[in-house]
């Protein structure tokens, strides 16, 4: 290793037991869908709660 470089973590990847598990475990839907969109797209909780929705409609 040189000098003043640190290692890196290895992300760690579920597998999809473990990601239907993650899901299945939020009970509303909101909760379920911030889940699968962070879990998607790699994002970290602060990026998640930083994230509005717009141009929905019901």
């Amino acid at each position: 290793m040189i000098a003043g470089m640190r290692m890196r973590k290895m992300a760690v990847v579920l597998s999809r037991d473990e990601a239907a598990r993650l899901l299945a475990a939020a009970h509303k839907l909101k909760h379920q869908t911030a889940l699968s969109v962070a879990y998607a797209a790699g994002l970290r909780v602060s990026e998640v709660v930083g994230l509005k929705v717009i141009g929905t409609s019901y």
